[in-house]
């Protein structure tokens, strides 16, 4: 083998010795801080199984996520209907003290707005259906999580827990502005 030949072979093997001990690192910490009104009560560092299980919570997050991306356009169309339908209703029934005026012509237009709607719907239906499957694995990882950390926090004072990484600030502005409110 020449020379050249070693040096990329050489090179190749710390290469990969390197990225395997850059895969087997840890992740970065992650901390549950329990807060009474605004104040840190309690910090501590999620072990592997709270941190596996806060993952999971991560991980059904970013499918929603997904899934909710395209329902966005879907949430504007909704908008937009209810927005016209309103208006359709004022116009197509005016009432006074002495009469009653039913624009016949407005309330059929009306009707074809409500079929636009729930067909809107009905084409959806699948999505929103997958949401709420979603919504209840959520849930029901949190509260896996939740019973995973409930010990560390026993006995103690607070009304939340924030969970975040060692690599980002422990951040309490939505706590001081739920105050405000």
């Amino acid at each position: 083998m020449n020379k050249f030949a070693k040096t990329v072979a050489l090179s190749s093997g710390f290469l990969l010795v390197s990225l395997y001990a850059m895969a087997r690192q840890a992740p970065v910490p992650v901390y549950a801080v329990a807060i009474d009104d605004c104040q840190v009560v309690t910090q501590i560092t999620l072990g592997e199984e709270e941190y596996e299980a806060w993952q999971k919570i991560q991980d059904l997050e970013k499918q929603m996520q997904v899934i909710q991306g395209p329902l966005k356009t879907v949430e504007a169309k909704f908008s937009e209907y209810g927005k016209e339908m309103e208006e359709l209703n004022e116009l197509a029934v005016q009432e006074t003290e002495q009469t009653l005026y039913i624009d016949k012509e407005l309330l059929r237009k009306t009707e074809r707005l409500a079929d636009k709607i729930s067909a809107l719907a009905d084409a959806h239906q699948s999505d929103f259906d997958a949401i709420g499957e979603l919504g209840e694995k959520i849930g029901e990882q949190a509260d896996i999580f939740s019973d995973t950390i409930e010990s560390a926090f026993e006995g103690l004072d607070y009304n939340q827990v924030k969970i975040y990484k060692a690599d980002e600030p422990l951040d309490l502005e939505q706590c001081y502005n739920e105050q405000l409110m």
